[in-house]
């Protein structure tokens, strides 16, 4: 277990949350699909509806704006068993209820949340933990690019981040940038992650914010 001295330290400090790979947490969840709802004939078939357009309102293709999410959603996988708290599909991100609880005793970048469900093509749980997805919005571009030592493309998008600084009047504990290239990424205070490490938070790997454009899982 981490020693208390080491959970308190690094104060004042931003991180990245990146993927660490374990048991029950794959670096990615490339061997699954999200469905609105589990069919029992071609489970890894897409539906009409995984695309997007609940009730008009696109849930699945809107970027960074606030969507309906469908009451619940079904993850079907051909990994044997998850275990993670935290990983990033479906332009969102599935969390386990730990890790939803630890958002919501911080302050964060605004989201919506509904329980999807992590199952085998027969419909049968793969999950240690409750899971809920969640879509963060309303991010804005919270990167110190006067400090920042970072390579822009020809349109002023970000190319290569070498070492990145973040904005120092940052409000939210727990926080998404409106960045292309940190599409998939979580950041959070020193206060966060020791919550995070606290709670023994699964399949995360905390690395300083400044290595997130060069950090490799």
């Amino acid at each position: 277990r981490l020693k208390l001295k080491h959970i308190m330290a690094d104060l004042n400090k931003y991180w990245a949350l990146f993927e660490k790979k374990g048991r029950g947490a794959p670096l990615s969840l490339a061997e699954g699909i999200m469905h609105t709802e589990f069919q029992k004939k071609n489970p890894f078939a897409p539906l009409p509806s995984d695309s997007g357009d609940w009730r008009n309102g696109d849930w699945r293709n809107s970027v960074n704006a606030p969507v309906e999410l469908p009451k619940q959603l079904w993850f079907v996988t051909r990994d044997r068993v998850y275990n993670f708290d935290l990983r990033f599909s479906s332009e969102g991100f599935i969390v386990s209820h730990v890790f939803l609880e630890l958002l919501q005793r911080h302050t964060s970048t605004p989201y919506v949340s509904t329980p999807v469900y992590m199952v085998n093509k027969f419909g049968d749980s793969v999950a240690k933990k409750e899971y809920y997805y969640i879509r963060f919005y309303n991010y804005t571009d919270l990167i110190d690019h006067t400090s920042s030592n970072i390579v822009y493309d020809k349109k002023g998008f970000i190319k290569k981040p070498i070492e990145l600084h973040l904005r120092t009047d940052i409000s939210q504990q727990v926080f998404m940038t409106d960045s292309s290239y940190f599409f998939n990424r979580l950041f959070c205070t020193d206060e966060f992650r020791k919550a995070c490490l606290e709670a023994s938070i699964y399949g995360v790997e905390f690395v300083e914010a400044s290595k997130a454009g060069t950090y490799k899982p």
